[in-house]
């Protein structure tokens, strides 16, 4: 049994060495009718396979019917560590919708609560970073007046955005 985990890990480790690419993609939009910053982030469902495994000991089959025992959890406790995001001085907490698996992909969708008009954002998007060193991040933000696209990668994993002045 310890082989064959071994040896599990083995062949996550090198499916993951030779993965062409390493991007994830988030969209975060503040719907001012429901006091709500939705999330959506998609991400290659081998790569978060394999960095659940690594980080958690938890092996996932996203491809497989239903959901993983305590799938939730681990989604959200990678997700909380890894993209912070504070409104108005106010680190929010970000609360599970559901996930969408895609060919090669898997879709989580998240939502923070925002009762009041965001001014200020501090965004953190460290997503598989911890995993590969070229990992890209394409991030969409969207609020009331704005809409700005960002590329987070390398040291560059943290943004700062003042919409009172947009």
């Amino acid at each position: 049994m310890i082989l064959l985990f071994a040896r599990f890990k083995l062949l996550l480790l090198l499916t993951a060495m030779y993965h062409p690419v390493h991007v994830s993609v988030s969209n975060l939009e503040y719907n001012k009718a429901s006091h709500r910053f939705e999330l959506s982030v998609k991400l290659f469902y081998d790569d978060f396979e394999s960095i659940i495994a690594r980080k958690y000991n938890v092996f996932l089959k996203l491809k497989a019917e239903g959901l993983n025992d305590n799938e939730e959890f681990y989604f959200m406790k990678y997700i909380k560590e890894n993209f912070i995001l504070t409104v108005n001085g106010t680190k929010l907490e970000p609360v599970y919708k559901f996930r969408k698996i895609n060919e090669d992909s898997v879709w989580l969708y998240l939502y923070f609560e925002q009762k009041e008009e965001p001014e200020h954002i501090t965004l953190t998007n460290r997503l598989m970073m911890d995993m590969f060193s070229d990992q890209s991040n394409l991030l969409m933000i969207k609020s009331t007046d704005f809409e700005k696209g960002y590329i987070l990668k390398g040291r560059k994993d943290k943004i700062e955005i003042d919409l009172a002045n947009h």
